[in-house]
């Protein structure tokens, strides 16, 4: 398999549509943080801490296919929900499948019957499929639906990739997975063009996956893992037609968003902060502001997600980290 799996292609014309479709109440999210936010939040805040307080044995899994748009829409669900259960104390139902979503972004988003063999897709189409369809978990939906292709407790990059032809289910869905996916909407997606609209959007419990070609193809270690500096940043390098997930943002000398990558343990060196668990230092790096501007700026496919309608100021829980 390619050491680099990527899969984000770029669809200026689909993010125009989305953004300008009635259903999405809060297409852009600067038009709705300006308002809400005006106490910014400082320190450090890193999102996965919550999935992994709720489910200790997380671990980042490694795309298969060019289905990268799928996994960084996946964890930002997965967040998501991790901080309903923490806000809420709600039942923890496992995180985010990625086969729905993929097949969903390429065929039923775009009013298609067959998305082809080929692979990718762009962000809007995952952001209007989780809000006008839905999200799965990883469950196992077959007793539901009768159909033994919608058992989704591991991934499968041969489903993954046959979805991606026929949507949302497979070939033989019949639109029983999309009705269930129907009962679990994101509420509202919202386009994040800046550092600051991103850091405001995290620190409130928003995480943003992040579409662009930028490509960070750093120093790698004996074990193939790209390296992280000394204060735990990658800087841009070569490029990537790719989408990742901003889960974390930091202040201070050196400000930047964590940025959380599809392809397992695949990150080493440095890690911030010191007391970083493995399970997220091995599939993150820190961006550095100004490069987390031109991610955002100018690809403009980037959405935050939140599970309401519109966002609002959050206190996120206090789990005992000292940053």
């Amino acid at each position: 398999m390619s050491e680099i799996l990527t899969g984000w292609i770029e669809n200026r014309r689909a993010v125009e549509a989305w953004l300008n479709d009635p259903d999405n109440k809060h297409p852009v999210f600067g038009l709705v943080a300006e308002p809400l936010f005006a106490e910014p939040k400082t320190g450090t805040v890193i999102l996965l801490d919550y999935v992994l307080n709720v489910d200790p044995t997380w671990h980042r899994i490694r795309q298969g296919i060019g289905d990268c748009v799928s996994h960084g829409y996946e964890l930002s669900v997965t967040i998501l929900m991790a901080m309903q259960t923490a806000l809420q104390r709600r039942r923890w139902h496992g995180q985010a499948a990625t086969e729905p979503i993929y097949g969903g972004a390429r065929v039923e988003s775009r009013g298609v019957k067959s998305g082809g063999w080929s692979d990718g897709a762009n962000g809007s189409y995952a952001a209007k499929w989780l809000k006008q369809w839905g999200v799965l978990c990883r469950q196992d939906y077959s007793g539901q639906t009768g159909n033994a292709e919608h058992n989704l407790l591991v991934y499968d990059a041969k489903k993954a990739k046959a979805w991606g032809n026929y949507g949302c289910g497979g070939r033989d869905d019949k639109d029983t997975l999309d009705g269930l996916a129907r009962q679990h909407p994101v509420k509202t997606t919202s386009l994040v063009t800046t550092f600051e609209e991103a850091d405001i959007a995290i620190r409130n419990g928003y995480p943003v996956p992040v579409c662009s070609s930028v490509g960070f193809v750093a120093k790698q270690n004996n074990k193939g893992q790209y390296l992280r500096d000394t204060e735990g940043f990658i800087r841009p390098r070569g490029s990537w037609g790719h989408c990742m997930c901003f889960c974390g943002s930091r202040d201070g000398k050196r400000p930047g968003l964590l940025c959380a990558n599809s392809w397992g343990a695949k990150n080493a060196g440095p890690r911030f902060p010191e007391t970083m668990p493995d399970a997220i230092s091995d599939c993150t790096f820190w961006v550095d502001a100004d490069v987390c501007n031109g991610m955002l700026g100018r690809w403009k496919d980037s959405f935050a997600l939140s599970q309401f309608d519109g966002f609002k100021v959050q206190s996120l829980p206090d789990l005992g980290f000292s940053f």
